[in-house]
């Protein structure tokens, strides 16, 4: 923070579990913020973030891809279950 006369003051806080959440993010800088009592006028307010994470990359699941050229009913697994309990398609 830094006041009207360019003093300026920090407070940090260490967040125990990575988190890319807005929320806990703000409601941290508000808990410092609570630490500094304000009785100046306020210049500049800033809020940082360290120690970042990349996040994990999201599992790519690969969907079923028939084959249109397949003349074998036996080689698609969406009628192998009609087939086996005799089922005519």
């Amino acid at each position: 923070m830094r006041f009207d006369t360019f003093e300026t003051v920090t407070r940090d806080l260490s967040i125990p579990v990575a988190t890319a959440d807005a929320t806990t993010i703000r409601r941290a800088a508000t808990e410092c913020l609570k630490r500094i009592p304000l009785k100046r006028l306020l210049r500049l307010l800033g809020v940082r973030v360290s120690a970042l994470k990349r996040a994990p990359e999201p599992r790519a699941v690969q969907p079923y891809q028939p084959d249109l050229f397949e003349t074998s009913l036996n080689a698609s697994p969406i009628l192998r279950p009609a087939q086996q309990s005799g089922n005519k398609v």
